[in-house]
């Protein structure tokens, strides 16, 4: 499958920082006017987000969140987790048989 975008040819790469984490999310989710569509800002605003240039300018949770599952991958959330010495677990989705009252 080809990924047409192309957010990572205009940035040089910086293993480690938030900016970098962003970008990789666009990247996965298709770039900034697939993302655009998934979420709640524009695609130009998407791009100061993961621009070095506007360290002023952070992506929003709401926006992260509605991104990663769009993405099926969670490159900003786990930066943070690393950050913090954490290590996420991702949790097996399983189907409840029965209710908790009937025990």
């Amino acid at each position: 499958m080809s990924n047409t975008s192309r957010i990572h040819a205009f940035h040089p790469e910086r293993y480690g920082d938030v900016k970098s984490a962003v970008r990789a999310l666009l990247h996965a989710v298709g770039g900034e006017a697939k993302a655009a569509a998934a979420c709640r800002v524009s695609k130009s605003t998407l791009s100061e987000y993961g621009n070095p240039r506007y360290d002023e300018r952070h992506m929003p949770l709401d926006v992260i969140l509605a991104l990663e599952r769009a993405a099926g991958q969670m490159p900003v959330t786990e930066h943070l987790a690393a950050e913090h010495d954490a290590l996420l677990l991702h949790l097996p989705v399983v189907e409840a048989v029965g209710s908790w009252m009937e025990l």
